[in-house]
C-alpha cells in the first residue's frame, strides 16, 4: 500500500509524507515566484504560454527536491519572452536539476527553452528537452540516465551533492585459470530396496507343493506295492 501511495503522489506531482527517504524525480511547477509540487498529472497538464516545468532528482518530500534555478519564465528564458505571443504557439521553459544525483551530472542544472504548438502537455515537453526519458507507467524513472536503473530507490539518509559514486557491488569473471585438484566427490547414497522375506509355511500353502506332495505319495505307494508283488 505504501509503494502505491509513493506513485500516486509522485505521478499527479504531490510530495507524499514518508518515514524512509526516497529517491527520485519531483515534478513542480513555477507558481509566484516559487516551485510548487502540481495537483495535475505531467501527462495531463497541459501547458499555457509563459508556463515554466521543472524535475528535480532529489530526496522525496524535501526541500532539495526543488530545482537550483529561478521560478519565473521571464528570467528563465528572457530571450523567448521578450518576443510577442502568439495564439499559434506556447513558450514554456522547462528545467531539469539533477544536482542531487550521486553520479554528478556535467550539466546539474539546465533549462531548456521551447516554442511549441498548442496542447502541448507537461510530459511531451519532457521528451523535447531530455535526452532520454525512461518510464514506469506514468511515473518518471530516469531522466538522462539518471539514475541508470532502479525506480524511486531508497536510502538510509539524504542524497548529498558531494556523495561520491556508490561502489560497484557486482563480482566481476574471475580470470584466474580453473583449479586443477579434484573435487571431492560424495559417494551416491545406495538405494535399499526391501527384499520380500519368505516364510518357511508359505510354501504349503501353493498349489504346486500339493501336486509335488501328491506325486512323491504316489510314488511310495507304487513301491511298496511292487515289493509285495514281488518279494525277494
Amino acid at each position: 500500500m505504501l509503494a502505491l501511495a509513493v506513485i500516486a503522489a509522485v505521478a499527479v506531482g504531490v510530495q507524499p509524507a514518508i518515514s524512509a527517504p526516497l529517491t527520485g524525480w519531483m515534478y513542480t511547477v513555477a507558481r509566484g515566484g516559487a516551485w510548487l509540487p502540481d495537483t495535475t498529472a505531467p501527462l495531463e497538464h497541459v501547458l499555457v504560454d509563459g508556463d515554466a516545468i521543472a524535475w528535480t532528482y532529489g530526496r522525496i518530500s524535501s526541500a532539495s527536491a526543488t530545482p537550483a534555478a529561478p521560478a519565473s519564465f521571464q528570467r528563465l528564458c528572457p530571450k523567448l519572452a521578450s518576443e510577442v505571443a502568439s495564439v499559434k504557439n506556447v513558450r514554456v521553459a522547462v528545467v531539469i536539476d539533477s544536482h542531487m544525483a550521486l553520479r554528478q551530472a556535467a550539466n546539474p542544472t539546465r533549462t531548456t527553452c521551447l516554442k511549441v504548438a498548442p496542447g502541448l502537455t507537461a510530459s511531451e515537453a519532457l521528451t523535447r528537452a531530455a535526452t532520454s526519458v525512461r518510464l514506469s507507467g506514468v511515473l518518471v524513472c530516469a531522466i538522462d540516465d539518471i539514475p541508470a536503473q532502479g525506480c524511486l530507490e531508497m536510502y538510509g539518509s539524504d542524497v548529498a551533492a558531494s556523495s561520491p559514486p556508490r561502489p560497484n557491488t557486482s563480482q566481476a569473471p574471475s580470470s584466474a585459470p580453473p583449479s586443477s585438484s579434484p573435487t571431492a566427490m560424495m559417494p551416491p547414497t545406495p538405494t535399499t530396496t526391501p527384499t520380500a522375506q519368505i516364510q518357511p509355511n508359505a510354501l504349503i500353502n501353493t498349489p504346486r507343493a500339493w501336486l509335488l506332495s501328491g506325486g512323491l505319495m504316489l510314488l511310495a505307494l507304487g513301491l511298496a506295492s511292487a515289493r509285495r508283488r514281488y518279494p525277494r
